[in-house]
């Protein structure tokens, strides 16, 4: 019970805990006779215990969050969940098979992400979804709501439309959600990589703020969550099902992180947004008193996270301030990194290079000189040893606004196009597939361009039932799959 009130967003156990405890520990005994993967220790299967359990009290209690998951799925990639098929049943709001069988594969997949890709399809999976189902859909008609948690979702803990009952679920959705089983774990890895490079003397009150601070921007800007969503995004998607909850649908966070103060009146302070030049009223009384007085003294810059809420922007965590010689470098990289004004440009340069080409393929090393150099006007250190050409099977220039210019020196002979020469079929079914799965192969954007212009067609997944079979599961389900394994989602992007 301990282990299981870790997760709870209410301090006292509610009625119906104990009886989702016991389901916790029935689940977990299947797992533990079923998934016998060596990955997977029985701290995991107790851990998929509860997270099972918990989707199973959300449908139980209405919570909605599944159904807005599953609203969520639709939309993007056109299933309910992935991996089911076209014609199997569905019904929403009640235990699917379909659903068991994609989060067993979703919580094995986030153990397993950095060594394998694990295969829907595969027979222990299957044979744990079936037993779990046979359990749950038993207690469907008997199973007790938890009223606890559906009072701490949708009642008005603090008054109408109230900032803190909003923090509070995103705090808990955010870290303890059974759909985000890894964000806290996540998190507790940054900190302690943080709190490393801390002298070994550092005052205790240094490092409460190091958690402080990486906590707050973890909630408010990570996407090691489900679908990558943030967990605003998440809350954003349930307050627009359920009109409980419609000041949620308009809240959201600020992309922006580094501010400047402009002006204020007895209401808000006015500070200029550095990554748009554009001014936001903030509301004051959403800062310390000791932030206001500096900010006032108009010295500082301000490393801010903003909450929109309620029709009003205010300020969530905690303040950072910062002379602006000393963080202006700062600034600088984190416009690079959100509006990419390098790889910008490089991208005009190569599409004007390439005559309007999204794909230019080369065959020699003298051929990626000429068109980096000579056309695209960028010096080239032809003695790269990373940069060198095979002219066995060639290579493939193409570019992205956000990445820039990009040089596929490997598995360049997977992509199939008629300009490509040494396109090998064979060796496409082998490995085609990592080009969508793999961010260290290729970068996110240029994946899914690669597989827009049907150059990862012959990608297949290995499965028992044949390579027809493993090709058409993995094409029904191929911008799922490349979502979850960059952890990036188009829907959200563009």
């Amino acid at each position: 019970m301990n282990e299981w009130m870790k997760e709870r967003p209410y301090p006292k156990a509610d009625a119906s805990d104990a009886y989702y405890v016991d389901i916790a520990n029935k689940v977990a005994a299947i797992l533990q006779e079923t998934v016998t993967d060596q990955l997977i220790t029985d701290v995991a299967r107790r851990s998929m215990g509860c997270c099972l359990s918990r989707w199973f009290e959300d449908i139980i209690s209405e919570t909605g969050i599944w159904m807005t998951a599953t609203a969520r799925m639709q939309e993007l990639y056109g299933l309910r969940v992935p991996f089911m098929a076209a014609a199997e049943e569905y019904y929403e709001g009640e235990v699917n098979r379909a659903d068991i069988r994609f989060l067993l594969w979703y919580y094995l997949q986030i153990l397993c992400r950095s060594v394998k890709v694990l295969n829907p399809d595969d027979g222990h999976i299957q044979q744990a979804a079936d037993r779990i189902y046979e359990l749950l859909s038993g207690e469907y008609e008997t199973a007790p709501a938890n009223d606890t948690l559906t009072t701490f979702v949708y009642g008005r803990l603090f008054g109408e439309d109230d900032f803190e009952h909003y923090t509070m679920a995103l705090r808990w959705f955010h870290m303890q959600c059974y759909l985000n089983p890894l964000n806290m774990a996540d998190y507790l890895n940054l900190l302690d990589q943080k709190v490393r490079q801390l002298p070994p003397d550092a005052p205790a009150g240094l490092v409460r703020y190091q958690e402080d601070e990486l906590f707050y921007d973890h909630v408010c800007f990570g996407r090691s969550g489900f679908l990558t969503h943030t967990s605003a995004e998440w809350l954003a998607l349930l307050g627009a099902r359920d009109p409980r909850l419609s000041a949620w649908a308009e809240a959201h966070i600020a992309r922006s992180l580094f501010y400047r103060y402009r002006k204020e009146d007895e209401r808000y302070l006015y500070l200029e947004d550095l990554l748009t030049g554009e001014e936001v009223p903030v509301l004051r009384r959403s800062f310390t008193k000791d932030c206001q007085e500096a900010v006032a003294a108009g010295e500082k810059i301000l490393r801010l996270r903003l909450l929109y809420f309620g029709g009003e922007w205010q300020q969530i965590g905690f303040e950072q301030m910062g002379d602006p010689e000393k963080v202006m470098g700062d600034v600088e990289q984190f416009r690079e990194l959100v509006l990419h004004p390098t790889a910008k440009a490089n991208y005009e340069r190569f599409m004007q290079a390439s005559g309007g080409r999204p794909f230019v393929f080369v065959k020699t090393q003298q051929e990626l000189k000429d068109f980096i150099g000579e056309r695209m006007g960028i010096v080239f250190d032809d003695s790269d040893q990373r940069l060198q050409v095979d002219e066995q099977t060639g290579a493939v220039l193409m570019a992205s606004p956000e990445v820039g210019l990009h040089i596929q020196l490997a598995l360049a002979e997977c992509l199939k196009s008629a300009d490509n020469t040494f396109y090998d079929a064979s060796s496409a079914k082998k490995n085609a597939m990592s080009f969508m799965v793999n961010p260290e192969v290729i970068p996110y954007s240029l994946s899914c361009a690669l597989y827009d212009a049907g150059m990862l067609d012959d990608a297949l997944m290995n499965s028992r039932k044949g390579e027809q079979y493993g090709a058409r599961l993995l094409h029904d389900n191929a911008r799922f799959m490349t979502d979850f394994f960059y952890g990036r989602c188009r829907g959200i992007e563009g």
